[in-house]
């Protein structure tokens, strides 16, 4: 395993995004070495710390929208997804139809809701790993910063119409 990343230097210095994208340069960090890419942590904290503040904006345009906005979203998502997974659906009569869609559309909201948390945590994550931070720690301080996060998010959501602070 170790000569598969003789060339790291080298491939960090050259191409940093592809060094990144392969998360070559997120192993290293882990691993508690420098291997001279010291000036680009800074670039690289920075970018983290941009995405985060960008990603924690989308997160909030989410929660910000009313009710029947956040409804007609999730609903026309939920629609595409039925007619994928489930192509007898628009064949049901509309009670059976209704009580499908009430069903699914509970489950990609939570799935939605859960992935825009994990993406957040990733973002973190890879952010305090930069810092050589152990792993276990950052994904400890990660977690809180998550739920704290959420917490925000929920008490936000008491102040938007049509929305309330749901934990299920």
């Amino acid at each position: 395993m170790v000569e598969r990343f003789n060339n790291i230097d080298k491939l960090i210095e050259t191409d940093l995004l592809y060094g990144l994208i392969k998360n070559r340069y997120i192993v290293f960090i882990w691993k508690g070495r420098d291997y001279k890419m010291g000036r680009y942590k800074k670039i690289i904290r920075a970018v983290l710390l941009v995405c985060i503040i960008m990603w924690l904006g989308v997160i909030y345009s989410f929660s910000a929208k009313n009710g029947v906005s956040s409804s007609a979203c999730s609903g026309g998502i939920t629609k595409k997804v039925l007619k994928v997974i489930y192509p007898s659906y628009v064949n049901k009569d509309a009670e059976t139809r209704e009580k499908i869609f009430e069903k699914t559309n509970y489950y990609i909201r939570k799935t939605a809701h859960f992935g825009e948390y994990a993406i957040l945590a990733v973002l973190i994550t890879f952010f305090l790993l930069t810092f050589n931070m152990g792993f276990i720690s950052a994904i400890i301080f990660t977690a809180a910063v998550c739920m704290a996060m959420a917490a925000g998010d929920e008490i936000h959501q008491m102040f938007v119409d049509g929305r309330s602070p749901q934990i299920k």
